[in-house]
């Protein structure tokens, strides 16, 4: 999940590596109420031993707003799947100010103190089937 310069829009990410090793990503938006407590989810459903039909779905307050299925992820569509779905990875909690994505602070970059983030609470549950 990222979030820009101050705006109210939510953008699920996927970065990875394509076949030739080179940037690849895909994401899907939803805009929320920046005043209040969200609660935002990633859930990986390899449930089925096919992996077209295994999905990531990124979700707001409940809501899912961006799906991402084996057969439709970047690169050799089944090593890439691999890659995303099937290896190890850690939520990563960040407050990023300029760069190449959303590019320089501008009037609504908040500054010091002010650009912090609460969190109201943090999980990770792993399900087997």
């Amino acid at each position: 999940m990222e979030l820009r310069n101050g705006t109210s829009t939510n953008q699920g990410s996927i970065h990875q590596a394509d076949q030739w090793g080179n940037h690849s990503q895909c994401h899907g938006t939803m805009d929320f109420d920046r005043s209040q407590y969200h609660t935002f989810a990633v859930l990986i459903d390899l449930s089925d031993d096919d992996y077209s039909k295994q999905s990531i779905k990124f979700q707001l307050d409940g809501q899912t707003y961006y799906t991402v299925q084996g057969d439709n992820s970047s690169g050799e569509a089944r090593q890439g799947w691999e890659r995303i779905a099937h290896s190890a990875f850690f939520p990563l909690l960040n407050i990023a100010v300029g760069g190449d994505h959303p590019g320089n602070p501008n009037d609504q970059t908040l500054p010091g103190l002010e650009s912090g983030m609460t969190i109201q609470w943090l999980a990770v549950y792993k399900s087997w089937y």
